[in-house]
Formats: C-alpha cells, structure tokens, sequence
C-alpha cells in the first residue's frame, strides 16, 4: 500500500475534517459550514464512502489531500508529510538526486530566500566583516530589549549597507551560493539598476534590521527590513510580491502561532514585527501581524479557521484607531467576532504597555472592548454629535458597517446602539441605512425565501440535471428521448453525458472524473428522502426550465436581429420567432416533456 492510500485508510475523512468543521451527521454523509467561505446554511458536504469533502457554494474541496491543500495553503508534498504526520504513516525516503532535478521555481525561491535568511543573520551575529556595521543594529534591539533567546527565535539580520562600507553583499553572496540573476530579481531582494536589466544590480534592503517572514509551512518566503538611521525613509521596508509572497494573505508569526491560537481559541492582531515579538516574549504566544499591509479579508479568513475570536492590539493613535476601525468592518462582512484591547493611562502601544506593567497588558486583552463599543465610543470621541453637520458626518462613517452585518439580529442591536449615540430613532436611523442599500443586498429578513423546488444551491441548470441522470440511472433512461448532449453548452459536461449515455463507458479525464463524482455527492445529499415520484417532478422542473432557457436564448437572438434588417428580412425573422413559440409551446407539454 502506498502513501496515498495508507493514510486514507487509516484517517478517515469525516475525522480530518472535524479538525476544522463541526459536522452533524446527515444519513451517509455529514454536512457542516464551509470552512472556506461565509455561509449560513450549510453546502458542505463529507462522504465517507466516496473519501470526499465539498463545498457546493464555493466549489472547493474534494479528497483529503485536496482539502488540506486548500485550506492550509500547502502544496501537494507539504500536505502529504501534514496528513503523515496526523495519521501516524511514515513515508519512504525520497530521491534526493532526483528531486534537485525536479526543484520547481517555487522551490529554489524558498531555498534563496533561507540563504538569504542564513546572510542577514551572520551578518548581525559573527560576521568579522560586519561586526562594527552592525553594532548600530544590535543597540537597537537592546534599546527594544529583546533577549538573546527571542533574537534567535524570530532569526533576526542585519542587512549591510553601502554607507557603512559594504555594497551589495548579499546580491554577490545569491550569485555565489548558485542562484542566477533571474532567481534574485524575481525573489524581490535585488533589483536591476537600469531599465534594461543590465548586469548590476542593487540590493534591495541596505543598512536595515532584518525581520524573516515565514508562511504558515515555516518557510522563509519574504523579509520585512526597519531602517535604523533617523531620516531614512520608508522606516520600515518589505519585500515586493513574488510567486510565494502575497502580503494580503500571509501573516507574520502565523506558523509559529497556529498551534497557539487553536488552543486558546483566539488570536491577538498586532500592528507591526517588533510589537510580535514583544508580545511572544511576555509568553503570549497567539500573536500575529500583518506584513506592511492593511488587514484583509484573507487574512481574516485565515485566522478564522482556528480561532474563534480576534483580539485587536493597535496603537492608541487615530491611525491606529482608525486601523482597528477598518478591521471591524472586515471582521463584520466576515462574521469574525472581535475585541479591541485599550492600553492604561498614557500608554499608546502594547510595547510600551509591556514594559510599564506586564499585568496591565494582560488586563487589557482579557478584558479587550466588544467591537460595537469600541465603535461607538469611538464615535462619540471623534465628533460632536450635538452638531448637525458632524453627525452627519458621524452618520456616513457607519453606515458602512451597518451594512457589513449579515445576522439580521445583530444588525438591530447596532442600529439601536446607533441610534443613541447619534441621537436619532432606530426607525430613523434603519431607514437611512435602507436608503445606503439601495439596490444591494436588503435585510436577512427581506430575501426571498428560497422555493422548496428550488434545490440547485448553486449549480448550474446543466449541471444539475447532469447530477440528476449520472445518480439515476432510471431517470437517464425516461429522459434520452429529450437529453442529448447539446444540453450541455460546457465541454466537460458534454464529455460527461458522452461518458454516460454510451454503452462503452469512455474513460473520462480526471478533472471530469472528479466532477462527475462531485456532482453525484451533491445529489445524493441534496435529494436525500425523496421519492420516486419526487425526483420525477425534479427531472421534469429542471428539463422544463432549461428548455425555456433555450428558447428564451433563441428569442432573444432573433430580437436582436430585427434591429438591424431590412423590413423585408425583417418578417422572415418574424416568421422565425413564431414557429419558436409554437416550438416551446409543444417542447413544454407535460405529455411530451416525459
């Protein structure tokens, strides 16, 4: 038995993805909340049998390896050693020959980045070329008092800069350890010095403090770089975007933390590396921050596959404040629960609060403000709402996150919380909120309740008839004298049909094949305790809508040629139109349709 097939059979699906999802068994299967998007109805699905998790909202998931590749962000070889190490297999020894030969781009970009890693940090630690440069970075960290033990942890470096000697060290350092110039100008650490891309080439992090950015695997993918001279702009400098680095979606400390967060059921978000850093060192080891961006819905999503709720550690400033401000909304569109931590006295950061009064800081996150006083308080100490013209103002500010909140309850004890603070009527105060909608998304409350025989949740019409006859093999034969493949306007459901309605079973391609299989598992879940009569009435909605759909399609063509020909051809097309009407006429006769 391989790998593969060792570690199925010895973790099942259902157990893996309760990790993550709380599932309720559903007959065969089990049904939860997607851990990959929002949602409130549950379009999750878990087969045992079939070995498969899917989400039929978002169309993510599939077997085990699939879904930890998706949620944990990991590449097929890294989820395999992650599902190993769960189910207790021991994998075979790899060719380490042949897996030099085979190293992908991504790979030899991780590889540059931990020698560049190695670089910064004997440049800070022993280099005897850069001892007295870097002096100036190793009294900024005492002065930031960070101990030997948090240096090593976090393996700060230093990068050597022209003005103190030293040009371009690591660039020539990446070119003699065996990485080319495409390699380090495409890892973002170096840059032409021309347009033309001409032989030199510059450093792109020089006389700076240098923070390791590592992703959730552990792997050094980018740097963050503070300037350790007054004047020398930006303070604090990242590596640009690159095939494994996306700021929007990578966290500083996340892997180290993960672990950490799951336990404790949340996460910290500070602002910036120094404040992590601070934070872990007081033994508060839940902390993450983001890499020079502002925080995003990624990011958000990430964090809320482990934790349960995200504390906000921001300075006390009105960018900071106005940070924690954007962050809620975020958190609200995402249904991310949130505090914000509010520092003693003077104190304006969590670093300085863990330097005056470790107990203090601590207080502060355990007695973190709810969100919605956060913002509230937050409005009545930025704007005189005694005056018309500044409530108005104060108004425009949160009718955003108004509209942000998607649980109907919720949204009423914000507006009734709003409402006092801008000293309106809640009444007053919903209306102008439905007046901000418009024509978006209205209340919970208002939508349309979805029909009972509504029951594609997010497939296509194709697509679930498909399911329909690939799962029923009595309703594929009632149909044949209706279906063809010219139902199917999408390659891969035409070759599929293909597949089933010959005699032969053609071999189909794997992402057919997988499709087929997940269009299965979404109507055996779906239409779970119908009858036989049922699922007749289901073919027969679904072959009706798609015939008025075509006919509707055919229509609509014939429309809009009418406007652009001669009145002669004009009533040819005419002609048309009636036949196709007398044609759906018949196509949609219940004695015809089955």
């Amino acid at each position: 038995m391989d790998a593969v097939a060792e570690i199925k059979s010895r973790l099942p699906i259902d157990q893996l993805v309760s990790r993550y999802v709380k599932l309720k068994k559903a007959g065969r299967y089990f049904k939860g909340l997607c851990p990959f998007h929002q949602e409130r109805t549950p379009s999750f699905v878990v087969s045992p049998e079939k070995e498969m998790a899917y989400c039929f909202g978002c169309r993510k998931g599939g077997d085990h390896f699939t879904f930890v590749q998706e949620l944990e962000g990991l590449e097929f070889k890294d989820a395999l050693k992650f599902l190993a190490d769960i189910a207790n297999v021991t994998l075979p020894e790899q060719n380490t020959h042949l897996q030099q030969e085979r190293r992908s781009e991504r790979d030899r970009l991780y590889e540059l980045h931990e020698e560049a890693a190695r670089f910064f940090t004997e440049q800070l630690a022993v280099s005897p070329q850069t001892r007295g440069a870097a002096a100036h970075a190793r009294t900024y960290i005492e002065q930031r008092e960070l101990d030997p033990e948090t240096v090593r942890f976090a393996r700060l470096g230093y990068a050597p800069g022209e003005a103190r000697g030293h040009s371009d060290e690591l660039y020539k350092h990446l070119l003699n350890s065996g990485f080319s110039k495409d390699e380090i100008i495409t890892s973002g650490l170096a840059f032409p010095l021309d347009a033309t891309g001409g032989s030199t080439c510059r450093d792109r992090f020089r006389d700076r403090l240098i923070f390791p950015i590592r992703d959730a695997q552990g792997r050094v993918c980018a740097f963050g770089a503070r300037a350790l001279e007054d004047g020398d702009e930006p303070k604090y400098l990242n590596s640009p975007e690159s095939p494994i680095f996306h700021k929007g979606s990578v966290l500083y400390g996340f892997g180290e933390a993960r672990n950490d967060i799951r336990e404790s059921k949340s996460a910290i978000l500070a602002e910036g590396y120094m404040d992590v850093l601070a934070i872990r060192q007081a033994g508060i080891t839940n902390v993450v921050a983001t890499c020079g961006t502002a925080c995003t819905e990624e990011h958000l999503r990430q964090l809320k596959r482990t934790a349960q709720k995200l504390i906000l550690a921001f300075d006390k400033d009105s960018a900071g404040r106005n940070a924690a401000k954007r962050t809620i909304e975020l958190g609200l569109a995402t249904e991310m629960p949130m505090t914000v931590a509010n520092w003693p006295g003077d104190v304006k950061d969590p670093d300085e609060c863990l330097k005056k009064d470790p107990d203090a800081f601590l207080t502060a996150i355990e007695k973190s403000t709810p969100a919605q006083i956060f913002i509230f308080n937050w409005l009545e100490e930025s704007f005189d709402l005694q005056d018309s013209v500044q409530r108005a103002t104060a108004l425009k500010e949160i009718l955003p996150l108004l509209t942000a909140i998607k649980s109907t309850i919720e949204r009423d004890t914000w507006i009734q919380r709003g409402a006092a603070s801008l000293q309106v009527s809640p009444s007053s105060l919903y209306d102008e909120l439905k007046r901000h909608l418009g024509k978006q998304r209205m209340p919970l409350q208002q939508r349309p309740a979805i029909q009972e025989e509504n029951r594609q949740n997010g497939l296509s019409e194709e697509e679930y008839l498909l399911g329909l006859l690939l799962t029923y093999k009595e309703l594929s034969s009632i149909a044949n004298h209706i279906v063809d493949e010219t139902f199917f306007r999408d390659n891969e459901l035409q070759d599929i049909y293909r597949s089933l309605a010959s005699e032969y079973n053609p071999i189909l391609e794997d992402s057919a094949q997988k499709k087929a299989e997940m269009l299965v598992l979404f109507i055996e879940t779906m239409n779970t305790g119908l009858s036989w009569e049922e699922l007749q009435g289901e073919l027969k909605r679904t072959l009706r809508r798609m015939i008025q759909n075509r006919f509707t399609r055919q229509k609509r063509e014939l429309v809009t040629k009418m406007k652009r020909v001669s009145p002669e051809e004009k009533n040819q097309l005419l002609e048309q139109y009636t036949s196709l009407i007398n044609e759906e006429t018949e196509a949609l006769r219940s004695d015809t349709l089955l």
